[in-house]
């Protein structure tokens, strides 16, 4: 059976795989998406990404988040991506409709604090070209307009 990664996998063809390593856990953390929304100035809302943003039922939820959040009014939105971990094709769609979506509605949309392979990918795509990005969220709310 070939191996793609160092993760465990079954020797003989429809054998169960024995159980991961103690290490496992700690290598590979579970990426279940989790999404918390906070204000931190009278006028700028916080949506924080953690885990993963990729085609799926999270992804919905995530988007139904941000879509709520400005159609409730909010007008400065900044994405922390600090707890990002991963981030595909259907998770840029998100984000490009979002930020177009705040601008239809008079706001602002920013991310901030992407790193490593979700930095990576953005950059990759150029998503600056349609939503401002910022090295953390203190740098985000000083940059509104």
């Amino acid at each position: 059976m070939r191996q793609l990664d160092d993760r465990p996998s079954a020797s003989i063809a429809g054998a169960a795989p024995s159980c991961p390593p103690p290490s496992y856990a700690k290598r590979y953390p579970p990426m279940i998406t989790q999404v918390q929304t906070r204000q931190i100035e009278p006028d700028i809302t916080v949506i924080e990404l953690h885990g993963q943003l990729h085609a799926g039922n999270t992804l919905l939820s995530v988007e139904s988040t941000i879509k709520k959040t400005i159609t409730a009014g909010a007008r400065k939105i900044v994405l922390d991506l600090s707890g990002l971990r991963t981030i595909d094709s259907s998770g840029i769609g998100v984000l490009v409709v979002a930020s177009a979506l705040a601008k239809q509605n008079q706001g602002q949309l920013r991310a901030a604090a992407a790193s490593g392979s979700v930095s990576n990918t953005l950059n990759l795509v150029q998503i600056g070209q349609v939503l401002p990005s910022d090295p953390d969220v203190e740098t985000a709310c000083r940059n509104f307009a």
